[in-house]
């Protein structure tokens, strides 16, 4: 749960410092790859902090309803939400997306 904490308080200013220089704003189609702050080392650093987070929730309640909930987080991100997040990716950015999957794992 410290891990997930810290990375929370970091994630915030390195990804909006990242998000900032891609020149993308909310809402909006994105307009580049972002490829500093956590980005670096993950392509879904957002979906992995709320895992961790989960998982950290789960074992400090104690509680295997939570941990279920997060298995069924994790399979609709892993097989639904982030394929389609790829996929449009791919279209968008071509060869430019496909060597920086190529490069960076999708989790950690």
């Amino acid at each position: 749960m410290a891990r997930s904490s810290g990375f929370r308080s970091w994630w915030p200013r390195s990804y909006s410092s990242s998000y900032r220089y891609a020149g993308s704003k909310q809402h909006k189609p994105t307009t580049a790859i972002v490829r500093s702050g956590p980005y670096q080392w993950s392509r879904n650093p957002i979906y992995l902090a709320f895992s961790i987070l989960q998982l950290g929730i789960a074992c400090w309640l104690n509680n295997l309803w939570v941990l279920v909930t997060l298995g069924a987080a994790w399979g609709l991100m892993t097989w639904v939400v982030i394929p389609r997040e790829e996929h449009y990716l791919e279209r968008k950015f071509g060869a430019d997306y496909l060597q920086y999957k190529a490069k960076v794992r999708r989790w950690l």
